[in-house]
């Protein structure tokens, strides 16, 4: 099955990591998708982008049709959801989020994840794991990001299907 993550480009990636860490490819923010910060204005009606944001915005993004929606603080929003699920819209997990923080904290925003993992797969929002690293020290294998997946939830098909076809969906709209 082949796999996919999706970096930013000062990861400066080429076709070998991409190989050396199992991936079929590896798709770099802002070449191959497009990542916008949603804080200051409003929804983008562009269709390959991960957009991220006040829960306001992320409506409003989701409602217009872009392909992902990445919420910074991981908190559940059944409004959002609603709207993701009802434009087929996929929430994206940053695993670098996951491996940054330590202790209690880590712990806390796992379980946040967690949650909202749960919530989304059962409102019928596809979940993307990425790792969405800003440099290579974060980047991770595709087994890594399939346990990490595991560690929040996901059962192993799950995680599989996430890192194979979703992000796959991503990288090819």
């Amino acid at each position: 099955m082949p796999y996919y993550d999706i970096v930013f480009d000062s990861c400066n990636i080429d076709d070998a990591l991409s190989a050396k860490l199992g991936f079929s490819r590896i798709g770099m923010i802002p070449n191959d998708i497009g990542f916008a910060d949603l804080s200051k204005r409003g929804a983008s009606g562009e269709k390959n982008l991960i957009a991220s944001g006040p829960v306001g915005n992320l409506i409003g993004a989701a409602g217009s049709g872009v392909s992902a929606i990445y919420i910074p603080d991981y908190q559940i929003d059944k409004k959002l959801i609603a709207t993701m699920a009802d434009n087929e819209a996929i929430l994206c997990v940053s695993l670098s989020d996951v491996m940054e923080p330590y202790g209690l904290k880590r712990s806390q925003l796992i379980f946040r994840i967690g949650k909202l993992f749960a919530y989304a797969k059962k409102e019928g929002v596809d979940v993307a794991f990425l790792t969405l690293a800003k440099a290579r020290s974060r980047m991770c294998s595709y087994m890594q990001i399939i346990e990490l997946a595991k560690l929040i939830g996901a059962d192993e098909d799950y995680a599989r299907r996430s890192v194979g076809e979703i992000n796959g969906r991503l990288l090819m709209q």
